[in-house]
């Protein structure tokens, strides 16, 4: 939802219909102040929830980025002129970090855990998800949260790694780590809260594994 300062009126576009069947909805309302207006543009966006929706000042339009529907994220802009949308493939899309190379495995959240470079998709025991500097996060509350990232020949561990997060701690305790390849747990991957004791979660792109020489880091950002 978005305020379109020139025309005076509020902006509503996608959202989930449906969570039991995660059926979204691509239908654009509008509202005046006095009566809502389902609008029929020629051309929009497929259907999505959660897409960043922003007014433009200087360009003059309403611009809406990403979203996801059934385990799919966009990461495309569209800009609504008034009364039709256009993709804006120039727009940038992202906050985030450049992607580093020799990436494996890469776990940003955005109400899922897949692995957004390649096939190790997690499985989220009982965390949430909350809205970090870029989309949505992982959120652990300090109860035994985590997401699980089944072993996979691509996350063997043969030489150095770097395992990269950003975080937001709001306690520190005596357990303190991001993630873990576990062997007792047949080589899976767990992300977790930072701390067993009290509050933390990645803020965005919150986890991601590497292959590189020389080197094994692990480290925590400030929001």
């Amino acid at each position: 939802m978005a305020y379109d300062r020139i025309r005076q009126e509020v902006l509503v576009f996608g959202g989930e219909i449906c969570p039991c069947n995660n059926v979204d909805t691509g239908e654009t309302w509008s509202w005046n102040g006095v009566d809502w207006q389902q609008r029929l543009p020629t051309v929009t966006p497929g259907p999505r929830e959660s897409p960043n929706m922003a007014f433009d000042a200087e360009r003059g339009f309403i611009i809406v980025q990403g979203g996801a529907t059934a385990g799919t994220l966009y990461s495309e802009a569209w800009i609504w002129d008034g009364s039709n949308w256009s993709l804006y493939p120039n727009y940038p899309t992202s906050k985030c970090v450049q992607q580093p190379s020799g990436i494996v495995g890469w776990w940003p959240g955005e109400r899922s855990a897949n692995d957004a470079i390649g096939t190790n998709n997690g499985i989220v025991r009982n965390a949430t998800f909350t809205p970090g500097i870029v989309g949505q996060s992982f959120n652990f509350a300090g109860g035994g949260e985590f997401i699980e990232v089944p072993d996979s020949n691509s996350l063997d561990l043969t030489n150095e790694i770097t395992i990269e997060a950003w975080v937001m701690l709001n306690a520190l305790g005596d357990l303190n780590f991001i993630a873990t390849k576990q062997p007792s747990a047949g080589g899976t991957i767990i992300i977790r809260e930072i701390t067993n004791l009290g509050l933390g979660r990645p803020v965005t792109c919150p986890c991601c594994i590497r292959r590189i020489p020389s080197v094994v880091t692990s480290g925590m950002d400030p929001p």
